[in-house]
């Protein structure tokens, strides 16, 4: 396994279980977030909220990695899906 997946995974195993699971429904198994929501049986603001608190912790504790610095995996993926859940959290509020 390389170094920047196994980064990634501690990174992920140190969400809450809540966020764990959202994350990995979304990005491991790619689904959507009504998909998400309907598995979990959970509301579709939830899931939203979710994934934007694991984003904002991921984006916090990944950022200052030199490995992951240099790929796409956390400057283009997360900051993107960040993007897009704050703009839709901000939208909730």
């Amino acid at each position: 396994m390389n170094e920047e997946v196994e980064t990634v995974r501690q990174a992920v195993s140190r969400l809450t279980d809540k966020q764990q699971a959202v994350v990995i429904l979304r990005y491991y198994w790619e689904l959507s977030y009504a998909e998400i929501a309907n598995i979990l049986d959970i509301p579709l603001g939830t899931v939203k909220s979710r994934l934007y608190l694991a984003h904002k912790t991921l984006r916090k504790e990944l950022e200052g990695n030199e490995i992951l610095a240099k790929t796409h995996l956390v400057n283009r993926r997360f900051s993107d899906e960040l993007s897009r859940s704050e703009r839709t959290a901000d939208s909730l509020s």
